[in-house]
């Protein structure tokens, strides 16, 4: 099966293209299903400096929340992020946005990482709750 954006071949159980970011149906993988009803149960933890050294484990860790597994983000152990690691989620959160998902609830975001956001403009796929 290939993504319907940009005909990028999809994994068994791919929930969005790896390409594009563009949310698919499961391929191969009836469970996933069940899972997107718990999204609310679910909340990603993040720590610890984001640069540009930890872009990629950034992006990896919110594959839940940009499938739509998972729909909250806590950030009370993240110390900074930098503009090259949210530069490099840009395309996949403006994907989210375009397909109407929306904003991803934040907890725990420190000041530093807040202003960073907005300077990144990236305020628009956030949802601050604290």
């Amino acid at each position: 099966m290939t993504c319907t954006k940009c005909a990028t071949a999809l994994l068994p159980g791919s929930l969005f293209c790896h390409n594009c970011g563009h949310r698919v149906e499961a391929v191969g993988d009836s469970s996933s299903a069940k899972i997107v009803g718990e999204a609310e149960a679910i909340v990603v933890k993040l720590h610890g400096l984001y640069d540009d050294r930890r872009r990629e484990e950034l992006a990896l860790a919110l594959i839940p929340v940009l499938a739509r597994i998972a729909k909250r983000i806590d950030m009370t152990n993240v110390e900074h992020i930098d503009l090259a690691a949210l530069h490099s989620l840009l395309p996949l959160m403006e994907a989210q946005v375009n397909e109407g998902a929306p904003p991803i609830e934040v907890i725990g975001m420190n000041a530093d990482v807040h202003r960073t956001l907005e300077r990144a403009e990236f305020e628009r796929f956030f949802l601050c709750l604290e």
